[in-house]
């Protein structure tokens, strides 16, 4: 009987010892995890700004396309005469 009250507060003093280091290991984690957070939020917003671009990208092949394959007065397309290519 005293084997097993011995053994259920040996149980008790290694949880509260593993709660313990894991309260340690949290803490010592904090600032990389907040670091990870802050370059989580610098990657959203240039990621957001990437998109932005790409569709003023788009938006100027747009505008243009259609230039580069007016005739230019000397028989041949701006395109060939400016040297682009159109896919």
């Amino acid at each position: 009987m005293i084997n097993r009250y011995a053994e259920a507060g040996m149980k008790m003093t290694e949880g509260y010892s593993l709660e313990q280091e894991l309260a340690a290991i949290k803490e010592q984690v904090q600032p990389a995890m907040a670091h990870l957070k802050e370059n989580d939020l610098v990657i959203q917003r240039e990621n957001e700004e990437l998109v932005q671009v790409e569709a003023q990208i788009a938006e100027l092949q747009a505008r243009c396309d259609p230039l580069a394959l007016r005739p230019c007065g000397c028989g041949r397309h701006r395109a060939e005469v400016f040297g682009q290519a159109n896919p």
